[in-house]
């Protein structure tokens, strides 16, 4: 039975105290954008960003022959940065630990 995908993953770092969205989406230009202040499902609405994250959208990179992953980048005002690279699997049962381990 084969069965498709994709591979999240996410690396999270913590690099200043705070970052000023607002200069950083003037160099981004058109390529940053403003995530959605919605969070999925039934999150209360007292959950929120006070600012929403800026979001670079994916570029795809390869990571080895043949195989491509997005990688959308996000920044939020308390000074973290969230690089999410997804990469797509194809496979059956069995081969899926060794997609996942490679």
């Amino acid at each position: 039975m084969a069965i498709r995908g994709i591979f999240r993953l996410l690396f999270l770092y913590d690099v200043a105290e705070s970052i000023d969205l607002a200069n950083l989406r003037r160099l981004l230009g058109a390529r940053g954008g403003s995530a959605e202040q919605s969070f999925p499902r039934r999150t209360p609405g007292y959950v929120r960003f006070e600012q929403a994250p800026v979001v670079e959208p994916a570029e795809f990179v390869t990571v080895c022959p043949g195989v491509n992953a997005a990688c959308p980048v996000k920044y939020y005002a308390f000074g973290a940065i969230v690089v999410q690279v997804e990469l797509p699997f194809d496979c059956d049962w069995k081969s899926l630990v060794e997609e996942g381990a490679r």
